[in-house]
This record gives structure tokens, sequence and C-alpha cells, in this order.
């Protein structure tokens, strides 16, 4: 092995923990922004209990719950459901998507 490829191979692993420990400590976000079709529909502190349902039409909607500081998509009519799989998220830039009802979920 030649000195310029264990420079390398140092500074790639160098580079690789430094963003690991950046992105291990990013903070807890503040704010949940709920955007559909592209258009934010509501914003609310993390730090509140909130629930909203967004009603698409008579029978296509999202529950969307915030609580102890995390929020969640706890029901949604959407076939796949992953959105409600996701689970809770509470760190700032964590998603949740509901592709079929054009939803984002965000931690700002």
């Amino acid at each position: 092995m030649k000195k310029n490829d264990k420079i390398l191979i140092i500074a790639v692993l160098v580079i690789g923990i430094l963003a690991c420990l950046l992105f291990s400590f990013r903070g807890s976000g503040k704010e949940v922004v709920i955007s559909q079709n592209g258009v934010e529909t509501f914003r609310f502190d993390l730090s509140e209990e909130n629930s909203v349902v967004l009603q698409y039409d008579e029978e296509e909607f999202n529950e969307i719950v915030v609580k102890d500081g995390k929020v969640s998509v706890i029901y949604a009519t959407c076939p796949d459901q992953i959105c409600v799989e996701q689970g809770e998220i509470s760190q700032e830039g964590e998603t949740i998507v509901c592709l079929p009802h054009k939803l984002v979920v965000e931690i700002k």
C-alpha cells in the first residue's frame, strides 16, 4: 500500500466520523409544519399538545397528533398506510410523507 493510499483512507474515515457526529447531534425541532399539496396548512409548537384532521373529501383524511414533543400520523385513509407506519418524529429535518394525499409533516 502506497503512502497516498493510506492518506486517502484516513481522510475518508475522518470525514465519515465527522459526518456521523454532525448528524447525531442535530437539535430537536421547535415546530411542526404541515403542508398539503405544497401549501403550508398548519404550524404548531412541538412542545404543545395538538391534533388536526385534514379532510380531503367525504372519505379521505389524515389525523395528525402532536404529543410529548413528538408528532405522528395516527390514522389515514390512504391504501398503503406508510405515513402511519412511519411512527413518531421529533428531530429537526425529519419528515412524514403521505403521497396519496400529497401531505408532508416536517419538523423545523
